[in-house]
């Protein structure tokens, strides 16, 4: 799926089975494919939606906008895009 966040398209994985959101953000460079095995352990007693940042994966590549503050915007307005009232962010560091 993909949702509009920010003034461009991010990739969303969803799996919607459960109560509590876990929003599943990647590290610089990443996708939401780090996140596939923790997912699927989660999904059940979670919903778990998983995005692939800005610039990577399958989400829109702008020629600009790649600060930290544009990160945040591009996460706070897919929160808002699902409706998510409450949920708990994921986060990913590279192990490189």
């Amino acid at each position: 799926m993909t949702v509009a966040a920010n003034g461009i398209r991010i990739h969303v994985k969803e799996q919607d089975k459960g109560d509590l959101p876990l929003v599943f953000l990647h590290y610089w460079g990443g996708s939401s494919r780090i996140f596939d095995h923790v997912v699927e352990a989660l999904s059940t007693p979670h919903r778990t939606v998983a995005t692939d940042r800005r610039g990577w994966g399958h989400s829109d590549s702008p020629p600009m906008g790649y600060s930290l503050a544009d990160l945040a915007a591009d996460a706070e307005g897919l929160i808002e895009e699902l409706y998510l009232q409450l949920s708990v962010g994921v986060g990913a560091v590279s192990s490189a």
